[in-house]
């Protein structure tokens, strides 16, 4: 039987985390599904791990790189290897949600010319184990199929940049990297540039509203070079492919810029003070995020007064008022809130 989907998984030094991963994808997988794994030189027993798991499920591709060669080319080459009529990019942290594989097979033999898929996610905590409420990439109820490629980026655009929640046509992914000169969007989100363009090319894009996939918070690796770069790669990695593709003056550029700045730049924001970092973070963000976001409301209503409030607050008063609410107010407030509305707050 040929391959109609390949799971490709880009990882870096995941050994402690790639096993889920590879267990939730092999106790569901069919003979039509195999699984892509490109490892960026890993320095731990990562290919020991997965060495295990291709004896239980022998359609597992492993290709190690020499040495690291960043994020980008590792997305471009875990697809590059695969063989399946789809790819489902698959961070090597996440897992695929019960029922997550046979639903994404059947909406691609229910639409069998799509350029893509991205499907709707469940929040766990950073064992995997507990699920948490996380805010949902849109705000549809049920399956969305556009036709259009504006359309497409104006809602699911942001969301493009969580690579575990998108399945792509390899043909035409394909293409357009053949055809496009991809490193000047070497900044982690390469991909995005690339679903942007497969668009253009063919407007047949699917949201499926089943959360087909897990999410595991707390886990992030694009911290590692530290919170600023982490909070400048959202802000200028979209911002530029948006502006490349579709323009500056376009509704799919303006509608990006809403949702990146009151979403993933202010969670990006609200963190940092969480974790007791140094005021000079807010002293740096302030001037970004202004220059970026100034021309929307949206981002001074919602994204603006995080920005001032934790400038200005001294950890140690934002950790006693953190715990003034966490031990005395929350429960009160929410369990008011529920008698109100009737719906959960928490």
């Amino acid at each position: 039987m040929s391959i109609k989907l390949s799971i490709c998984i880009p990882t870096y030094n995941r050994a402690a985390f790639i096993g889920q991963t590879l267990e939730s994808v092999i106790s569901q997988a069919t003979d039509e599904v195999e699984i892509v794994i490109s490892d960026n030189a890993s320095q731990d027993n990562t290919e020991e791990i997965v060495s295990s798991y291709r004896q239980r499920f022998p359609r597992i591709t492993y290709r190690r790189w020499d040495k690291n060669v960043g994020a980008d080319r590792n997305y471009l080459k875990v697809v590059e290897l695969a063989c399946g009529d789809y790819c489902w990019l698959m961070g090597s942290d996440d897992k695929i949600e019960s029922g997550g594989l046979q639903t994404v097979l059947q909406a691609l033999a229910m639409y069998p010319d799509l350029a893509g898929i991205s499907t709707n996610v469940e929040g766990y905590d950073s064992s995997l184990s507990k699920k948490i409420e996380i805010s949902p990439p849109v705000v549809f109820t049920d399956n969305r199929y556009f036709d259009n490629a504006g359309e497409c980026f104006s809602v699911l655009g942001a969301w493009f940049g969580y690579i575990s929640g998108q399945i792509v046509n390899k043909k035409l992914w394909d293409k357009v990297v053949n055809e496009n000169k991809l490193e000047p969007y070497f900044n982690a989100y390469v991909h995005i540039y690339v679903i942007s363009k497969m668009l253009l090319e063919k407007p047949a894009w699917l949201y499926l509203h089943h959360k087909c996939v897990g999410w595991r918070s707390g886990n992030d690796s694009f911290l590692s070079e530290g919170r600023f770069k982490r909070l400048a790669l959202d802000i200028i990695g979209y911002e530029k492919i948006a502006r490349d593709v579709f323009g500056k003056f376009s509704r799919p550029y303006n509608e990006l810029m809403k949702i990146v700045a009151t979403t993933h730049v202010r969670m990006q924001i609200i963190a940092p003070k969480y974790y007791n970092v140094s005021h000079k973070f807010y002293f740096k963000a302030l001037p970004l995020c202004v220059k970026n976001y100034w021309a929307y409301p949206s981002f001074w209503l919602k994204t603006f007064p995080h920005l001032i409030v934790y400038t200005l607050m001294p950890n140690c008063i934002f950790n006693f008022l953190r715990f003034i609410w966490g031990n005395t107010l929350k429960k009160p407030v929410y369990r008011y809130l529920r008698s109100r509305t009737g719906n959960r707050c928490d």
